[in-house]
């Protein structure tokens, strides 16, 4: 292929179409001026095929280099080096397209956007993302044929897409097969990670925090259980806690955090990693595959425990990962609901219980103290205390709502006394607070409440508007759970977040989410089908891990290592023949159809020797023509050649005439072969 020919309109147009589309995709990453730079030389390109002119204008493409310069640029100043490296990329496959004449240009495009497509999937891992790339890499695969079989009408046009389509499924097979058999390797260079914003709960916490988070109707994780689930009143998906407390802001102290450092960085957990269940019925087996929320915070019920690798246990009682969670995470964990916290099942030294005592140093809350003096009174033990304080959450006119009223200082005083309304870190924050006043040691935790069962995929998923806060109060050597909304609003812990606040109040800042029409049981339907799709490509592809590859293998072949071996190698060369078998197949009309085009290819190349230039352009009557003055065996023998190839292409081929002409073809153009080299 000579690579200077010029480019047609369809393959131009087609790889103009594959790049915007991917520029699009990338523009939340990259932002939206790239797209639009992109887009913009994409349609001056087409304009000017539109109106056969090929050549871009000079001031235009000057304006066109110094806006990519620009855009370029403005990325390398915000830091992020991956980000410049794409929108570097991005913006030189634009200013491609305005200068693209050449095969040469076109090729230089569809490699880099098969590399742009591969960087993509850092950030694109959705399965209907995956779909739109696939569709992307289609187009770039009908420019480059396109290349190759010109088309001057639609209908070629539509054969040729036909025909990619073809070679499209019979490469689908062999993909799948690199793709579950390929040893997983490790990355042999660390690539610079991007900054993202932090998603979902976050390691501090303000009165409101959660109830704006319970806007979002964004994915947190999804749950198998590997047995019975658990009931909805024990789906406490336990995240991080939070020991100190200024009057606003519930935060990890400094040595928690330090502690969470220093697990990471060892890789070593610091509590028991196992625990025997006294009743094999209160173990609970579950399955989590987690969002990226660029924390390392994981999702367990309590007293989980995890055998997998990289998965740390805290002295808390709450599961970390050695890293920030990047991209999905499936992993394993197992709890025991019923078994109490106790300090015996850590392995190194944990906060001291003093941390748990902690009061704000500029904030008193006069009527928060005196109140409680006058339960201390009525009730001397902390138990009985406990109980009272719950109590008043409960009978008093309490409303749990979204949009709380402002709270002044002292913000504890204002909630319990006078506003009376808030959201789940309200409650749990003011009942902390005065147990800690009261001297028993607590603590804030944070994390999930509940879930959605979907029944097509018998999973739960659970969202952002799950988000929850519930206390955990020390007494007699033990944590014990303590959810003060189930005072409040008791409904929550039995029912999900839009049953207990109505529809209204429920997703407020999304009108148009699917969740507000679940009552129509089609739309419903569709939602948790189409949810349960995306569970099963992230559970079997995006999470299809070596672990995942040893254990398919192990199903397939069994233990011996040789014999698993050799049958993988069995299976990979049986699986290649059927494959070509299955191309040939396809292919069969065209390798009886065309061998002539084989043959005549080879006579044209011999025109080369004869100076006979520009043959590629011209019909074999013209190329007779101009071989007018050239010695009589060579006019001969290409006459023969046109005589042959008419009777080919317009007399009804039979099978012993069809064997016979093309033995006369080969044999005619090996004659003008040699008459042609000797004139050389």
């Amino acid at each position: 292929m000579d690579k200077t020919k010029a480019v047609s309109n369809i393959a131009l147009i087609a790889t103009a179409a594959g790049v915007c589309l991917l520029s699009l995709m990338m523009s939340q990453q990259l932002g939206w001026f790239s797209f639009a730079f992109v887009l913009c030389c994409s349609l001056y390109r087409l304009w000017l095929i539109d109106n056969n002119n090929y050549n871009a204008s000079k001031w235009l493409s000057k304006l066109f280099y110094l806006l990519a310069i620009v855009l370029v640029g403005s990325s390398a100043i915000s830091g992020n080096l991956i980000a410049t490296l794409l929108s570097m990329l991005v913006v030189a496959q634009g200013l491609t397209l305005l200068t693209l004449k050449q095969v040469r240009g076109l090729y230089t495009i569809c490699w880099v956007q098969f590399f742009l497509t591969t960087a993509s999937m850092m950030y694109l891992q959705s399965m209907h993302l995956a779909f739109v790339l696939f569709a992307l890499n289609f187009l770039i695969l009908f420019a480059i044929y396109s290349v190759y079989h010109p088309s001057l009408t639609k209908q070629q046009s539509l054969a040729h897409v036909h025909k990619v389509a073809k070679l499209v499924v019979v490469a689908l097979p062999i993909c799948l097969l690199l793709f579950a058999l390929m040893p997983r390797l490790p990355p042999l260079w660390k690539m610079p990670k991007p900054p993202t914003e932090t998603r979902g709960l976050q390691e501090q916490l303000k009165l409101g925090d959660i109830a704006r988070l319970s806007r979002s109707e964004e994915l947190a994780f999804r749950v198998t259980f590997d047995n019975q689930a658990v009931e909805r009143t024990q789906m406490y998906w336990r995240a991080l806690t939070l020991d100190q407390f200024d009057g606003e802001t519930w935060q990890q102290s400094e040595l928690k955090k330090n502690i969470t450092k220093f697990a990471q960085i060892k890789k070593r957990d610091l509590r028991k990693t196992k625990l025997v269940a006294q009743n094999p019925t209160e173990l609970i087996s579950y399955q989590v595959i987690a969002e990226a929320s660029y924390q390392p915070w994981l999702f367990n019920l309590d007293l989980g425990f995890s055998q997998d690798n990289n998965v740390l246990h805290m002295p808390d009682f709450s599961l970390i990962y050695y890293q920030d969670l990047r991209q999905k995470l499936q992993y394993s964990a197992y709890s025991v609901v019923n078994e109490a916290l106790t300090e015996t099942l850590n392995t190194q030294p944990s906060v001291s219980l003093d941390a748990y005592l902690q009061l704000p140093a500029h904030q008193s809350n006069p009527k928060t103290q005196a109140w409680l003096q006058e339960l201390k009174q009525l009730n001397t033990d902390n138990p009985s205390l406990i109980a009272a304080v719950l109590d008043y959450f409960n009978q008093q006119d309490f409303y749990y709502t979204l949009s709380p009223s402002r709270l002044p200082q002292p913000i504890i005083d204002n909630f319990l006394f006078n506003t009376r309304e808030g959201f789940c870190e309200h409650y749990a924050s003011a009942f902390a607070y005065v147990m800690r006043l009261a001297g028993i040691p607590s603590r804030l935790v944070i994390g999930y409440l509940g879930g959605e069962h979907n029944p097509s995929g018998d999973y739960f998923s659970i969202y952002q508007f799950d988000a929850h806060a519930w206390v955990e109060v020390y007494l007699q050597g033990q944590w014990r759970r303590i959810d003060p909304t189930s005072y409040v609003a008791p409904e929550r812990i039995t029912q999900n977040l839009q049953q207990t606040l109505g529809r209204d109040e429920f997703l407020p800042d999304s009108l148009f989410s699917l969740y507000h029409y679940d009552q129509i049981p089609l739309v419903n339907d569709a939602r948790l089908l189409l949810a349960n799709i995306d569970y099963q490509w992230t559970r079997w592809i995006l999470n299809y891990d070596i672990n995942k590859q040893k254990k398919l293998l192990k199903q397939l072949f069994g233990d011996n290592q040789v014999w698993r071996t050799l049958m993988l190698i069995t299976v990979v060369v049986v699986t290649l023949i059927v494959i070509t078998l299955i191309a040939l197949w396809l292919n069969r009309h065209k390798q009886a159809q065309l061998y002539w085009q084989i043959e005549y290819r080879r006579a044209c190349k011999a025109l080369q020797y004869l100076d006979i230039e520009n043959y590629s352009e011209l019909t074999p009557q013209q190329i007779l023509a101009r071989l007018q003055h050239k010695p009589a065996s060579i006019k001969q023998s290409w006459q023969q050649i046109c005589v042959i190839l008419d009777q080919i292409l317009y007399k009804p081929q039979q099978q012993g005439i069809q064997a016979k002409n093309k033995k006369q073809l080969k044999q005619a153009v090996s004659k003008f072969v040699r008459s042609a080299r000797k004139q050389q």
